[in-house]
């Protein structure tokens, strides 16, 4: 079972088929991956802390490579994954609508934003946040 199965309320209510569609059933539709950048000095474990108690997420889970961390969490009906660069350059090579000079990524994948969410992490991040990309949300197994 995909995991945004288990996001109760999450759900993206599907487009009705026509009759013998071999399209997705009722349920298959996933909820969307929005993409949010910053510039902070604030700590990876600061924000997700911050995050978790806004949002009411379970801790987040931390893992981590060369000149970046990351971690994730997911809740009944968002999911969260921060990722914290070393520099101000590295995101904007992996994501071409990113702006540049960011060096966090935040990933909120629920069926539509939480009101006031970009107002809430300027106040966590302590800097401008800038939404930067929606796409369908793609399947996260373990990890971001």
């Amino acid at each position: 079972m995909a995991w945004w199965r288990g996001l109760r309320g999450g759900r993206i209510q599907p487009a009705r088929q026509p009759a013998g569609s071999d399209r997705t059933e009722v349920g298959d539709e996933r909820p969307m991956d929005i993409y949010y950048g910053a510039r902070s000095k604030e700590k990876l474990e600061v924000v997700c802390e911050a995050l978790s108690k806004a949002f009411g997420l379970p801790s987040f889970t931390y893992d981590a490579h060369d000149t970046w961390r990351y971690a994730w969490s997911s809740g009944d009906h968002l999911r969260l994954n921060v990722t914290r660069t070393k520099d101000s350059r590295t995101i904007e090579t992996w994501m071409p609508n990113c702006p540049s000079g960011v060096n966090y990524q935040i990933i909120l994948t629920a069926a539509c934003e939480p009101p006031n969410f970009a107002a809430r992490l300027v106040t966590i991040l302590g800097a401008d946040v800038a939404r930067y990309d929606t796409r369908t949300a793609t399947e996260h197994d373990e990890g971001g």
